[in-house]
């Protein structure tokens, strides 16, 4: 299907997804925080979804042409995994040339023991959606980099810069 991109259009018809799919209420459901909440996002019933991950995916890309310094996308693993990946192969097509990253919460416990996956190299400037937050890094035009770490097998892991709320992503 080819279709030309509306951003206006694709951020109405996102938010009607975002209705259908994603948003109950009148629940009782209890958040990570332990609180309880009447209402609920599951925003993966939207980024799973084929045309939901299309369109944000799209909306994306739109946002990262503001910053063409930006090579990489990514962020902590399970809700960035899609939307990183179709971030990085849309870019393709559009000319971006993204590569996708992601992030585990803890190091693996076998193999090289890597903490980041993707092919970041050192001084790499990265968007990195922070758990639980919906912005992507670099929107306000934080510089995110990537930096040596200690190598296979050793410890990974990023550092918020005081100043900016940016991670500085350790590879």
């Amino acid at each position: 299907m080819t279709t030309s991109f509306d951003p206006a259009a694709a951020k109405t018809r996102l938010l009607e997804l975002i209705r259908e799919r994603a948003y109950k209420d009148g629940i009782d459901i209890v958040l990570a925080s332990g609180k309880h909440s009447d209402f609920y996002i599951n925003g993966k019933q939207v980024s799973l979804h084929p045309e939901g991950l299309w369109l944000i995916a799209k909306l994306l890309l739109e946002k990262l042409k503001a910053y063409p310094e930006i090579t990489a996308v990514g962020g902590l693993t399970l809700g960035a995994d899609p939307l990183a990946s179709a971030v990085a192969a849309l870019s393709y097509e559009s000319g971006q040339h993204l590569s996708a990253f992601l992030v585990r919460k803890e190091a693996k416990g076998h193999g090289t023991g890597s903490r980041i996956e993707g092919d970041l190299a050192v001084g790499q400037k990265v968007h990195h959606r922070r758990h639980g937050d919906d912005r992507w890094l670099g929107q306000e035009g934080d510089r995110c980099r990537a930096r040596s770490g200690r190598g296979a097998g050793g410890r990974d892991g990023d550092r918020r810069s005081r100043r900016s709320g940016c991670r500085t992503v350790s590879c």
